[in-house]
């Protein structure tokens, strides 16, 4: 392979240029978290580092406090680890992380005071994405754990039967409080998945399910004291057939993103006092939009929600539906809620687009989001050489599929150009506006990147999901075939000079794509 590689001519010019693109970039902030008392928690990692670090500091703009380094501990231990995901506890003073060993996905779990780094717990073994959450006094926790023995079983059986544990600070036993097998009444087959959760401010426990890749989930609700006890009586308020793939909970209301006849998604809520599907009020309407991510705030419920290319933000600060205002950005394209507390009003925020890499930014109860100095600006963040364009292709039965194209500004179209198309297409996932800096080695050197948003995707809803599975899944990797022709025809390149490029489920894409047409690509990833 390296022999194979290093043939390749301008591959190690191009090699270097991103190593100092590398090098100069301002380093990545991710999983932000906001307690009640001002204490921020967040990976973040540097240009050098191979691992992200966890920090800690009092209020938005207070110094660093290293409070996990994952190679370090490492270095000591002779292992690889990596930090899987964390959660402090709603007042700061504790937080919970998980540690994985050599890229296995699994790995043990511990609860640390943040101050002083005293480990609180025992460290819990056999977790995967343990998903902690906190009681709302801090008092315990609840977390996913694998099967003991569960490395016994056969490969396909290992990560079944998932059980949802509950542990108190204050001593005693791990209890099991949730899994197909325990709740055997519940009649969830063994790939299902509970996140068991304390309703904000409520003394209810909620289960949410997910049935493996199943973008549907269900939801049970039961009294939290008997949650804690592994004997709740767990009341089914969300079925498949309600097709909800959000939810949220805010007062006395519980919200639901529904697909149920709305193929682009439709905002409904219910009353937590009496929570039944057939009582839910529509507060956003179905539309031309597509509603995408839904957060509760202590001060409002956060929506967003795609129009074209670019996303938009609505607060729904009150009871009425036009209480729903756009809030405006300070520029377009990308917006993820990256950290919704049910105790403090606002929400954090990661901006972005084509043309810049995502920052985070702090909403406010009142005034326009504002840069959080969470991280250093890289050299490369905006560059101003670089521009993105939205066309819409013709696929093979004549449906228009989106695609973004990003090249270098001024660039002829004289078919001489390298190309890469780039397609996932599957679970309902989108390819909203992002940015590396990465990208612009490709970009500055007179390469074009083009994301086509192929059915299977969720660029269009429910209904661009559905028109890329199963049965309809060769439209995925026809869309990408079509999305190919049109950047030939158009001028942007030629088949010898145009690659595909998909990863995980967007192999099926590349696959495909390169057995029916192999004289239309020269490279494939």
């Amino acid at each position: 392979t390296r022999v194979a590689l290093d043939r390749i001519a301008g591959r190690a010019a191009l090699l270097e240029r991103i190593r100092q693109i590398d090098a100069a970039a301002g380093g990545s902030v991710t999983q932000i978290r906001r307690t009640s008392s001002d204490r921020w928690l967040f990976l973040r990692r540097e240009p050098q580092d191979n691992q992200f670090r966890l920090y800690w500091r009092q209020g938005a703009d207070g110094a660093d406090s290293l409070l996990l380094d994952p190679e370090a501990l490492g270095k000591r231990d002779g292992k690889s680890l990596a930090i899987m995901d964390f959660a402090p506890s709603p007042d700061g003073r504790l937080v919970a992380y998980s540690l994985q060993a050599g890229g296995s996905e699994i790995g043990t779990l511990h609860v640390i005071e943040v101050e002083s780094g005293r480990e609180v717990l025992a460290p819990i073994d056999r977790v995967r994405y343990p998903s902690v959450s906190w009681l709302d006094d801090g008092s315990g926790l609840f977390y996913s754990r694998l099967r003991e023995g569960y490395e016994k079983l056969p490969p396909a059986e290992r990560f079944s039967d998932r059980t949802r544990h509950f542990r108190a600070l204050s001593g005693g036993d791990d209890r099991r409080v949730f899994s197909p097998s325990l709740n055997a009444e519940l009649k969830l087959p063994g790939y299902a998945s509970g996140h068991v959760m304390q309703v904000p401010g409520r003394p209810l426990a909620a289960a949410v399910v997910t049935l493996g890749v199943e973008r549907h989930r269900l939801l049970f609700v039961a009294e939290l004291a008997d949650a804690l006890k592994g004997t709740a009586r767990w009341r089914k308020v969300v079925d498949l057939d309600d097709k909800v793939a959000d939810l949220a909970f805010s007062g006395d209301w519980l919200y639901l993103k529904s697909a149920a006849d709305a193929p682009r998604f439709k905002l409904l809520r219910l009353p937590l006092a009496d929570p039944r599907i057939d009582r839910a009020e529509t507060v956003l309407p179905a539309g031309p939009e597509v509603i995408v991510s839904l957060e509760a705030a202590r001060d409002a419920v956060y929506v967003t929600r795609r129009r074209g290319a670019a996303l938009e933000l609505l607060r729904l600060g009150g009871t009425e539906r036009a209480d729903a205002a756009v809030v405006p950005m300070p520029f377009e394209g990308s917006i993820a809620i990256v950290d919704a507390e049910p105790a403090l009003d606002g929400v954090v925020l990661s901006l972005g687009g084509w043309t810049r890499v995502a920052k985070p930014y702090l909403l406010g109860k009142d005034g326009p989001p504002q840069r959080l100095a969470l991280a250093r600006d890289g050299a490369f963040d905006a560059p101003d050489d670089v521009e993105a364009r939205e066309v819409l292709v013709r696929s093979h039965d004549g449906v228009l599929v989106p695609m973004s194209i990003l090249s270098r500004k001024g660039l002829k179209l004289d078919g001489t150009n390298p190309a890469i198309v780039y397609g996932y297409g599957a679970y309902g996932n989108t390819e909203d506006p992002f940015f590396g800096p990465r990208l612009y080695a490709w970009l500055e050197q007179g390469g074009v990147f083009a994301v086509a948003h192929v059915r299977g995707g969720g660029v269009y809803g429910e209904q661009w999901r559905l028109a890329g599975f199963k049965a309809t899944k060769p439209n995925t990797w026809k869309d990408a075939i079509a999305a190919a022709e049109w950047l030939i025809a158009s001028g942007y390149t030629a088949s010898s000079r145009i690659g595909v490029y998909g990863g995980s489920a967007g192999g099926i894409l590349v696959g495909r794509a390169i057995t029916e047409r192999p004289d239309l690509f020269a490279a494939a990833v």
